[in-house]
């Protein structure tokens, strides 16, 4: 009897002992069971619903790329309960580098400005051939990115324009999209210019913000007046059919007296702009034109005798 309870005891502390390390490894980290219990419920969500193969892959695809958000996002939630100049201070720790990438923020600006603004920034991940909402400044930590014609990798910002400028029409109309898995950090433009408007607060920023916003209104405004003339005329712009009989804007009346060919500027965020293809035809075929025009003349005078190209001489000096 005494050899059977101290088997009974045994075996009781044996399974509390096993319980309590299963516990605490289950425990070690909360992201990864959470993780790992979403991944189930995905999986029978797609088994009871018929979905198909290749859509299944991309969905568990996302998931696995998705841990790193789901770590950033605990970690905003731990940092909003921390004290706004402590939370500031860890937030500039972790952004700092990120927020140094992008041109408009440099070491001239104020230290306040980069601490409210290391808060301010979040990460996104979009999937191969998803685009990226605009009005918002990017910086590609992971991954490669397609706008305005150019890639960007790790690094790299785009954006600028479009979190500067309020008014739609100004923005680039087509949104960045995704070229492989990418993980960018991203700040909004209304956030932005809340931020740094504030002139008595950060004055050199805000002095900045408005010459920058200038800048682009101005270098788009061109743009706009360009494609608004050559749409009222019919023409080509940029490469996609535009309506024959488009309204004239108002940027279009200030900006009558200046020459459409003022858009073929390019910068790192402006429009990707061309001379349309029909005039450079015509360009290059008169220059072809004027060029055999030059050289028959020229071989004219040489084959000429030298008793004709002195009357000729003598003729032009009469007269």
């Amino acid at each position: 009897f005494v050899c059977v309870c101290m088997m009974l005891v045994g075996s009781l502390l044996f399974a509390y002992l096993v319980g309590s390390f299963c516990g605490l490894a289950a425990n070690l980290s909360p992201d990864l069971m959470r993780f790992r219990q979403d991944l189930t419920d995905l999986n029978k969500f797609l088994s009871n619903n018929n979905i198909p193969t290749t859509l299944r892959y991309e969905l568990r695809e996302y998931m696995h790329s998705a841990v790193s958000l789901r770590r950033a996002n605990t970690a905003n939630r731990l940092l909003r309960d921390f004290a706004p100049k402590l939370r500031n201070e860890v937030a500039l720790q972790i952004n700092e580098k990120w927020l140094r990438k992008i041109s408009l923020i440099n070491d001239e600006c104020e230290d306040g400005l980069v601490l409210e603004l290391a808060f301010a920034i979040s990460l996104h991940i979009f999937p191969p051939g998803d685009t990226c909402p605009g009005g918002a400044i990017y910086i590609v930590s992971r991954g490669a990115a397609l706008f305005a014609g150019r890639a960007y990798v790790s690094g790299n910002s785009w954006g600028e324009a479009d979190a500067l400028l309020e008014t739609e029409r100004m923005r680039f109309p087509i949104p960045a999209s995704a070229i492989k898995y990418l993980y960018a950090y991203s700040i909004d433009g209304k956030t932005l210019r809340a931020t740094m408007g504030q002139f008595f607060k950060y004055p050199m920023a805000a002095a900045r913000l408005r010459r920058r916003q200038i800048q682009w209104i101005v270098r788009r405004g061109v743009v706009r007046m360009a494609e608004d003339r050559m749409a009222i005329g019919g023409q080509d712009f940029r490469n996609n059919s535009i309506a024959k009989h488009r309204r004239t804007s108002t940027l279009f009346q200030l900006f009558r007296g200046v020459s459409a060919s003022a858009s073929g500027a390019v910068g790192p965020d402006g429009f990707p702009l061309a001379p349309p293809r029909n005039n450079m035809l015509t360009v290059v075929n008169a220059a072809k034109i004027n060029a055999d025009v030059v050289a028959r003349r020229r071989s004219t005078d040489i084959l000429a005798p030298p008793s004709a190209t002195a009357n000729k001489r003598k003729g032009r000096i009469s007269k």
